[in-house]
């Protein structure tokens, strides 16, 4: 196997980067949250875009090491997948979320739109934009539509943590999209901004917006300024925003949107789509019940450690089936940490043997760390 070098991780994400300014405004095909914060690389302090009107905000957003093996088959709003094999960078997570699903208001990544497997929310969808225009229910429509979304590791100037914020649940028309048009606008070229040597600082403002009863901010007046080199010990703080994503099964989706019992997720969706939907919170296995937590009990009685209940192979297939889907929780990580076990990483060749001539400073004036 050829040697993965630190510049073919940065020659991989600048050109996800480009794909990204290229591919903007494009779209393609139970929780309160899509991340489990639990996995976070210690302390999580939530960053915000939000500028009080007339002031600027300055940032740096600094790339994570990905570790999952899904995550080269992971969707962008645009439908281009990632490409990104694990020991590779990103300085983004991109997801498609279904929001307020069922009686507990969950929030789950939209399946079909990031990985391209079944999705009842959607198959919903798609029924009610086919009906014609007189027939439509609009407000069903605007509950089964997905916000793109999009996390970030963020060092924030005027932080109070002094150390690096989980850029959190931020909708990318509010930031991704003008940073990726202030990308393809800055007279330099391509800014790899997220680059630890080179990069950028990010100096942006905000406008207040209103939707409904709700009020959010949007960047605008993008701009990136000189700012001090980061090492790859900073890697080791950032946190790895692939291995916080939820990833659930259709028939999780299912059983939260439908408040569906484990025997019903078995019914045909076209049935249970056409069904009034009915909500029993004191149903034994309904959404948050037992019988999910008994059928992945009974799976595991019967499956022995190191085999796969589908027969496929154990740590090769994993997320390859169909059966993978319905895998029981446990086993599926079992089977997952074993692939990504098998997957040799290359250590990022020796920055000092690398190390480029630093580039003459430019106004405005560099922008300073503090430690970190």
């Amino acid at each position: 196997m050829s040697r993965v070098t630190k510049e073919d991780r940065k020659q991989r994400l600048k050109n996800r980067t480009k794909r990204g300014v290229d591919e903007r405004g494009q779209t393609g095909l139970g929780r309160k949250s899509v991340l489990d914060l639990s996995k976070a690389n210690g302390k999580v302090v939530k960053f915000g875009i939000n500028v009080e009107r007339g002031q600027t905000k300055t940032i740096d957003i600094l790339p994570f090491i990905i570790t999952q093996n899904w995550y080269k088959n992971l969707r962008s709003k645009s439908g281009s997948l990632t490409g990104l094999e694990v020991g590779d960078w990103d300085y983004k997570l991109e997801v498609p979320v279904h929001g307020d699903v069922g009686d507990s208001h969950d929030m789950f990544i939209c399946l079909q739109q990031a990985f391209g497997k079944p999705c009842c929310l959607c198959d919903e969808l798609y029924a009610e934009w086919d009906k014609e225009k007189g027939e439509q229910d609009k407000a069903k429509i605007n509950s089964l539509m997905t916000s793109w979304r999009c996390f970030y590791n963020v060092y924030d100037y005027d932080g109070k943590s002094g150390g690096i914020e989980l850029g959190f649940n931020i909708a990318y028309k509010n930031f991704e999209e003008m940073l990726q048009d202030a990308v393809d606008s800055d007279p330099d070229g391509l800014v790899t901004f997220w680059d630890l040597e080179d990069g950028r600082s990010i100096q942006y403002k905000t406008k207040e917006k209103k939707f409904d009863k709700n009020t959010y901010h949007e960047a605008h007046s993008i701009t990136f300024l000189e700012r001090e080199k980061y090492g790859e010990d900073i890697l080791e703080k950032t946190h790895s925003l692939d291995a916080m994503l939820i990833i659930p099964t259709p028939d999780d989706v299912a059983r939260a949107h439908y408040g569906l019992d484990e025997e019903e997720t078995q019914q045909p969706q076209e049935e249970r789509a056409s069904e009034p939907r009915q909500i029993n919170r004191s149903r034994p296995g309904g959404a948050g019940g037992g019988g999910e937590q008994k059928a992945q009990e009974q799976i595991k009685e019967e499956t022995p450690a190191g085999e796969c209940p589908a027969g496929g192979t154990f740590g090769k297939d994993c997320n390859q089936l169909k059966a993978c889907e319905s895998c029981d929780e446990d086993l599926f990580k079992s089977c997952a940490q074993a692939a990504e076990e098998a997957v040799p990483v290359e250590t990022p060749a020796d920055p000092e043997t690398q190390k480029e001539e630093e580039p003459a400073a430019k106004a405005p004036p560099v922008r300073r760390r503090r430690s970190i």
